[in-house]
């Protein structure tokens, strides 16, 4: 898993788009909607961005259709420069346009049952023994997605420490 920044650009925003599988166009109409409409809110200099929204959500539309586009002109400026530089949280631009894992993993297993983390931790332990896994935290990531927890990353990290406490 690579590293994910917590906050992005309008740019890779689109980015990340166009790679999760939409068209240029698809990608452009569905993150100028969810700027305009608010859903997806952006900060520029500690300030959010209000009045720029729809000159961006237009040149987003202008670039998909020809990735050369470069709007001139002195009257256009501000909201370049804030196309550029303003960012948004990811886990809201994930939700936003349905790219966020965790909500799939959650809504994929209604009533899911889970298994303890005393259970995790001697599977763990067992398979630490018989070289199944290497250290406790190649078993805590391999056994994460059976317990219950908020995040992906916590579960791992609060795993973790428990099999190596159960170690020493």
């Amino acid at each position: 898993m690579t590293y994910k920044s917590e906050r992005l650009g309008i740019p890779q925003m689109f980015d990340e788009l166009v790679e999760a599988g939409r068209s240029r166009h698809a990608a452009a109409i569905e993150l100028g909607s969810a700027l305009l409409d608010g859903v997806i809110p952006l900060e520029f200099a500690g300030k959010r961005v209000i009045e720029e929204l729809a000159p961006i959500a237009q040149c987003l539309k202008d670039v998909a259709a020809d990735p050369r586009f470069r709007p001139a002109g002195l009257a256009v400026a501000r909201w370049l420069v804030v196309f550029g530089k303003a960012e948004a949280l990811r886990a809201l631009f994930e939700s936003a346009c349905g790219l966020s894992e965790v909500e799939d993993k959650v809504d994929g297993v209604p009533n899911r049952r889970f298994v303890s983390d005393d259970e995790l931790v001697a599977t763990a332990l067992a398979g630490i023994r018989e070289r199944k896994w290497p250290n406790a935290h190649k078993a805590a990531l391999d056994l994460a997605h059976q317990a219950e927890g908020i995040s992906f990353d916590s579960t791992v990290s609060r795993l973790g420490k428990k099999i190596r406490g159960a170690m020493s």
